[in-house]
């Protein structure tokens, strides 16, 4: 993702406004989505709407809600009135059509968090191997040295 600086975003809203969209959107070689994003935070903010507001979360019924927004009346519109990215809320109805209800119900950010559980039973397991392992060892090391002492008591009785 291409991060674009305040001046620029500023620069490419005044551009806009003076010589049309789809003009700014060839010259500086941005979306015309962002430009339409771009200008509608500036419309409400200023200068400070430029800057990345902190993330939301969003209920169910808001999801449902901006869904049936989209569907009805576009993405532009979408994205305007409800001040979200595009790709979230069709990423919202991509699952909803695939996965169903249930899917928009999980929250899924960030990375999966690990099972301890999955990881204590591993360590056991492993923990269990060396025993194994020691306890064959062990046995091998008493055979042999059975084994040598048995020799050696042969050879003291031939002697």
């Amino acid at each position: 993702m291409v991060r674009y600086s305040n001046e620029l975003k500023l620069e490419v809203v005044k551009y806009t406004k003076k010589y049309g969209i789809s003009d700014a959107s060839k010259k500086y070689n941005v979306a015309i989505t962002t430009i339409y994003r771009w200008q509608s935070k500036y419309e409400k903010y200023g200068i400070s709407g430029f800057s990345r507001k902190p993330t939301e979360k969003y209920s169910f019924e808001d999801k449902l809600k901006i869904i049936e927004y989209y569907r009805k009346h576009g993405k532009m519109a979408t994205i305007r009135t409800y001040d979200i990215c595009d790709s979230v809320f069709m990423n919202w109805e991509h699952k909803l059509l695939v996965y169903g209800e249930n899917e928009l119900l999980k929250e899924n950010r960030g990375r999966p968090k690990k099972d301890q559980s999955k990881s204590e039973l591993s360590e056991n397991e492993d923990l269990l191997d060396e025993v194994q392992r020691l306890r064959l060892e062990n046995a091998y090391l008493k055979k042999l040295d059975a084994l040598v002492q048995n020799r050696e008591r042969k050879q003291r009785k031939k002697k």
